[in-house]
């Protein structure tokens, strides 16, 4: 096989993974989110874009009770999956916290009102998800997939599982839309999520470029298609204001994001009043060297033609 096979099938993997759905606001309007591509948590404060955390490979965030923000750093050695928990307060300063992650704990454990520290645990040999406390097993079967988790401060427990939204109810995990969402069934990114103040689940659908609203009832509506150009992985909401952590789509696009040119991740604003603003835009490192390329090549061919035709005249 040639080399160029080998770049192809190199990018479409890499366009295939997800990226990360981890988004959280601050008490003072500042924005943590997730970019796998760098490696990096940033935060964007009083419009300055920084880097908080650098070095990690995390998808979601937390914060814990103190305030700190927390995730988990997943990375490969010796070809063993690992996985690492960091804390940090919010001036980007490492901070303790008593969370721990058991050997076959995916992702971190969430604070449950009644039932204490939850979590879950992967069967690797089944590759199965079983919601846990310290006292056992919290569901009747497990999960086959799972993405993103939504605990609300009543302790009601919502997971993405690549192509549905799930809750906990009586120990039994059951759909919350009345009819399955499109696309059930195949290999699906229905990412983050969250909970607005009148309990409508706000839920990132990655394929359909759109950020579902999931009713109480069961009644779903697209509350805001990004285009296609972009797709959302993340949602957070703050005083009624929707905050979508957006990366580039699963097309085409996704290689430039792979060969690192171009706009590949951004955050959008969307207030209670309708009004929709760009906070954030990153582009990969070699964009810039792109275009210099590109207005190069346009140059030569330019040149060229000037000189051809200076030839044809000369004859």
């Amino acid at each position: 096989m040639s080399r160029a096979w080998y770049v192809c099938i190199w990018l479409c993997c890499s366009c295939a993974a997800h990226p990360a759905w981890g988004i959280l606001i601050g008490d003072n309007k500042e924005i943590y989110f997730c970019d796998l591509a760098q490696q990096t948590v940033w935060v964007w404060r009083d419009g300055e874009l920084s880097k908080y955390v650098t070095g990690v490979h995390t998808h979601e965030l937390v914060d814990d009770s103190a305030g700190h923000l927390l995730g988990v750093h997943s990375y490969y050695q010796d070809q063993t999956f690992k996985q690492e928990i960091w804390s940090m307060d919010r001036q980007g300063r490492p901070a303790a916290t008593d969370v721990i992650i058991s050997p076959n704990q995916w992702g971190l454990s969430f604070q449950h009102p009644q039932w204490g520290d939850i979590w879950f645990d992967f069967d690797a040999s089944s590759r199965q998800f079983n919601l846990q406390n310290k006292q056992g097993s919290l569901a009747v079967a497990p999960l086959s997939n799972l993405q993103a988790v939504w605990l609300s401060n009543s302790g009601e427990l919502y997971v993405t599982t690549g192509d549905a939204v799930q809750r906990l109810d009586a120990g039994t995990w059951s759909s919350c839309t009345n009819a399955p969402l499109p696309g059930y069934g195949a290999r699906r990114f229905i990412l983050g999520l969250t909970q607005d103040a009148q309990d409508n689940l706000l839920v990132a659908d990655y394929d359909y470029h759109v950020v579902l609203k999931i009713l109480p009832s069961g009644d779903v509506h697209e509350q805001i298609d990004t285009g296609w150009w972009w797709s959302p992985t993340g949602v957070a909401v703050d005083e009624g204001d929707i905050y979508v952590l957006q990366h580039c789509g699963p097309g085409w696009q996704g290689i430039l994001a792979a060969l690192r040119i171009g706009p590949y991740l951004r955050i959008q604003k969307f207030s209670a009043s309708g009004v929709k603003t760009t906070l954030i835009t990153i582009s990969g490192e070699r964009t810039y060297l792109f275009w210099v390329g590109m207005i190069l090549v346009v140059l030569a061919s330019i040149a060229w033609r000037i000189v051809s035709k200076r030839k044809v005249h000369s004859n």
